[in-house]
């Protein structure tokens, strides 16, 4: 950087590199946190290395150096969380590479002066877009720069490895879908840098004045455009393979098989669709079959979306390029439960005013337990538990990480897929007939569960009437679900997904203590007809995953569970 002027194109391959190489750093469950160009070497044949891990510490144990309200680090690459001397997260190396890439197409630090000025401008200001500084910036650079660079960590890439595949499409040549932060977006930063008293107030007056007075959450896009075809390109390995396609409703999150997309012919197709989330269904004569979601970008859309980033298309040639369908060769259903549907399964009402809902559900497959970190590590080696406030053994469920999105994916590369709400409230009460997995009373083995959390299948009780048995429903960790936080006016099904819901999911099996770490068992605490929701980007120590697999592939509208009746109590 003293010797010579980076090109953009070289800018960009080297903080590739960089992404590259911190993505393996963040796999095994470090942190660097020190990340600025002194730390980064390149030898002479342009091979980039990430140097000095001095003040890196390992996310799954307590540090040795460090922590919260401690400030370490090289103040002009230091994030804002890290600046007010925050817990940290993988977020702040995001942050870190940010700046050095700004350096990198810029030349100059995004924000200058003395030290005090210096940090005074990271928590309360915005730097100037590179493009202005430097006009052979393309926009797209620009973008990762500024997404990286976000005040608030929840509007940088959810990942390195985001970053990476950003900067791996622009080197490609192939469209990025990545924008800086918008307006709403900087708003929420000014406002998190306020003191409480100064926030309610803005964020008041900013709702009265332009959001109906109320709070502020994510930015999100816009309702995708219904006038627009999108060239499409869907594969499936093995090729071959029949398609269906059944568009999910924007506003209230749930497939329209009354309106499903048959293609006539088999994989890999090229056809047109609107832009949007799919349910896919793939499918071979002979039983095989997989479901996934996948995600057509509209133009100039984000990928900043509620769907997780595995289904999203990439774009090349003017091609939306769906991620290809793996389907199974072979039966994902062993050691799974089989759960019989039922044609008239009545669903209690969570308050006095509810209707009593009849529900019909198709058969389905269930894990006899939850997802481990045994099994983790299998799909991820390397990969620790990363909250050092729970106990981290192979045969513990999966907990205390950021992980839905990621696995959502490892349930897709298992042909399987997320239990529904309601499909965890069935199999939990043996399809309505019990109030929890083993009976109607809260058995006496319940009081000496907790408050740690102990290996899958270790409380016995905690065992449907099931052949076999499905563990732990009730006891261990809570367990998302499938289902988006709605809004039902006068509790009329099926609602809609508010615009400050929309990246929220279900929980079930727990309470809020349960979802922070106290895996006790009492009525209060583990009632199967509870939902909680929660920001799928949110960590909660006490929050795993099971998975779950349809009898047959869903096909029409009858293959899905459906509202059969309502009526008063």
């Amino acid at each position: 950087l003293k010797r010579e002027t980076v090109s953009v194109d070289r800018a960009a391959e080297i903080t590739l590199q960089i992404a590259t190489g911190l993505e393996h750093v963040h796999k095994q469950g470090v942190i660097h946190r020190d990340l600025k160009p002194s730390n980064i070497l390149i030898d002479p044949q342009g091979t980039v290395r990430i140097a000095d891990f001095g003040l890196a510490r390992q996310v799954d144990r307590a540090s040795t150096i460090g922590g919260p309200g401690n400030v370490l680090g090289t103040v002009p690459y230091m994030s804002p969380e890290q600046l007010a001397g925050q817990e940290i997260s993988y977020s702040t190396d995001i942050y870190s590479l940010g700046v050095i890439f700004y350096q990198l197409l810029t030349g100059e630090y995004p924000f200058s002066g003395s030290s005090d000025e210096i940090r005074r401008r990271i928590t309360e200001g915005n730097p100037q877009p590179p493009c202005e500084i430097n006009a052979a910036i393309p926009k797209e650079l620009d973008a990762v720069c500024l997404r990286a660079m976000a005040k608030n960590s929840r509007h940088r890439f959810a990942t390195i490895g985001e970053m990476r595949e950003a900067l791996e499409q622009y080197l490609a040549g192939e469209t990025i879908l990545v924008k800086p932060p918008g307006r709403w977006e900087q708003l929420q930063d000014q406002v998190l840098n306020m003191n409480r008293r100064t926030a309610l107030i803005a964020v008041g007056m900013t709702g009265l004045g332009a959001m109906g007075a109320r709070w502020m959450t994510v930015p999100l896009p816009e309702p995708p455009p219904k006038d627009v075809d999108i060239p499409v390109t869907l594969s499936t390995d093995p090729p071959g393979a029949n398609l269906v396609l059944h568009p999910i409703n924007y506003e209230t999150g749930l497939p329209e098989p009354e309106k499903r997309i048959p293609v006539k012919d088999v994989s890999p197709v090229e056809i047109d669709l609107k832009p949007g989330d799919y349910l896919v269904v793939a499918y071979f004569e002979d039983g095989r079959f997989h479901e996934v979601y996948r995600h057509v970008h509209a133009p100039d859309e984000s990928t900043f979306r509620p769907s997780a980033p595995h289904t999203s298309s990439r774009i090349k040639d003017g091609r939306n390029i769906l991620p290809t369908i793996v389907i199974p060769g072979k039966d994902p259903t062993e050691g799974m439960v089989f759960v019989k549907g039922h044609t008239a399964f009545v669903l209690p009402p969570r308050n006095p005013i509810e209707k009593l809902k009849k529900f019909r559900l198709p058969d389905f497959h269930v894990d006899q337990y939850e997802f481990t970190q045994g099994h983790l590590r299998e799909i991820k080696p390397g990969v620790r538990n990363r909250d050092r406030h729970v106990t981290d053994g192979p045969e513990f469920p999966v907990h205390g990480e950021r992980i839905f999105d990621y696995l959502v994916r490892d349930a897709e590369d298992d042909g399987k897929r997320l239990l529904t709400e309601l499909e965890f409230y069935y199999a939990a009460t043996n399809g309505g007939k019990t109030k929890y997995p083993w009976g109607d009373e809260m058995h006496l083995d319940a009081a000496a569960v907790g408050p740690e959390l102990q290996p899958v299948g270790q409380q016995q009780f905690d065992q449907t009437r099931h052949t076999p048995p499905i563990f732990g429903l009730c006891s261990g960790v809570a367990e998302w679900v499938d289902d988006q936080d709605r809004f039902s006016p006068n509790n009329q099904q099926p609602g809609t997904i508010s615009a400050w819901n929309r990246n929220r999911f279900a929980i079930k099996g727990g309470s809020h203590k349960v979802m922070k770490g106290e895996f006790v068992v009492t009525e209060e605490d583990r009632n199967p007809r509870t939902t909680l929701y929660s920001d799928r980007l949110e960590r909660h120590v006490g929050v795993g995953i099971r998975f779950a697999r349809s009898a047959r592939p869903r096909l029409k509208p009858e293959d899905f569970q459906l509202l059969v009746e309502e009526e008063e109590k």
